[in-house]
């Protein structure tokens, strides 16, 4: 075990609940090489635009999309804090999610209504076009006739343009992109790229793409989409590469830090298996220990200190060393505690057959 007189919470925390904890450890972001890599380079596209504007992100899942789609608006926010200041009707960044379709095809309707409540837009459901058209009374008079029904598509995609345009937004964000691409034909993904392609072009806005893999070749579907868009490719940390392994292993330090545990373990000895369990990805390895620290503080603390009486804390300490190698599955726990910590519980007395009834 690893003592340290500073850590990276106050020591009340270690007094709070469960639940808080636990709260306190998801809510903590770990910035790493790769995701600062993908940052600067949107920064830099963004605050200096060129003839690209269709950044495509895309990723495995738990490499840090979403982290970086939120750190990417809260730069954009502070750098243009100033701007917004002066003139509140205006808007740095939005972000919508994309939702997946329901019966086959993606909804652009749904989309600009997403867009247009991302954006804080008023009245949406009053959005009409109006043109001029002669009436057919006897005089001709020019009158104003609503030519299109309330909260069509073309109607609301006008509106959003619009809104775009004049809340000067310098960059709209899609998260889950790959649900873009939800249509029925073979065309489907030229289809949907010229679609977001033309947003981008008439408005002047960059537009960046958070998906899977699945946002992999649309940049190549043909020549007008591959000059406007751009891939960013957020690969996780590789185990054969040495300068990975470091910034891995650097991660892991600062994840154990955030523990909120009496000791804080060294992790980094069993960088390894976190580093395969894991699979290179920042995200997955705070999940996993999210729940190492859900089932440790519920099972162990909780359970077995008052059980144990004063062998408590020492086991609980020895189990923490072993935080690394415990799962969420139930019955996996249990066989740690039979294979692991028999003779801590034999020596107390307690049998395997004693114990396995207390945790029922």
């Amino acid at each position: 075990m690893v003592n340290t007189n500073a850590r990276a919470f106050t020591q009340e925390l270690l007094n709070k609940s469960s639940e808080d904890k636990t709260c306190y450890f998801k809510s903590i972001t770990v910035p790493h090489r790769k995701l600062k890599e993908a940052l600067d380079r949107l920064l830099i596209n963004i605050l200096e635009p060129a003839d690209t504007l269709v950044f495509l992100v895309f990723c495995v899942t738990g490499v840090g999309k979403t982290t970086l789609r939120l750190r990417l608006e809260k730069l954009l926010l502070e750098r243009f804090l100033p701007e917004l200041q002066v003139n509140p009707g205006k808007i740095a960044v939005a972000s919508v999610e994309a939702i997946p379709a329901e019966r086959g095809n993606f909804s652009h309707k749904d989309y600009y209504i997403r867009a247009l409540e991302s954006l804080n837009e008023v009245l949406i459901e009053y959005k009409s076009n109006y043109k001029f058209s002669w009436t057919d009374n006897d005089n001709k008079d020019l009158g104003l006739i609503n030519q299109s029904n309330r909260k069509d598509a073309p109607t609301l995609r006008r509106a959003m343009e619009k809104v775009f345009r004049y809340r000067q937004l310098r960059c709209f964000l899609v998260d889950e992109a790959q649900h873009l691409l939800m249509m029925s034909g073979g065309h489907q993904m030229l289809h949907q790229m010229n679609w977001i392609k033309s947003i981008a072009n008439l408005t002047g806005i960059v537009h960046i793409l958070f998906g899977t893999y699945e946002l992999l070749n649309c940049s190549t579907l043909n020549g007008q989409v591959g000059r406007r868009s751009e891939d960013i490719h957020l690969t996780p940390y590789q185990l054969d590469e040495a300068e990975d392994v470091t910034e891995f292993i650097r991660v892991i330090r600062t994840l154990e830090k955030h523990l909120p545990l009496e000791e804080e373990p060294c992790l980094e000895n069993y960088y390894e298996y976190l580093f395969s369990g894991s699979v290179g990805c920042v995200g997955i390895l705070k999940i996993r220990l999210c729940c190492a620290l859900a089932d440790w503080t519920f099972l162990f603390k909780d359970v077995f200190w008052g059980y144990l009486g004063t062998t408590g804390q020492a086991l609980a300490s020895a189990i923490t060393e072993r935080l690394w190698e415990v799962s969420t599955s139930f019955s996996t726990l249990v066989s740690v505690l039979k294979t692991c910590f028999s003779t801590t519980f034999t020596r107390k007395g307690v049998s395997t057959k004693d114990l396995l009834k207390r945790l029922k």
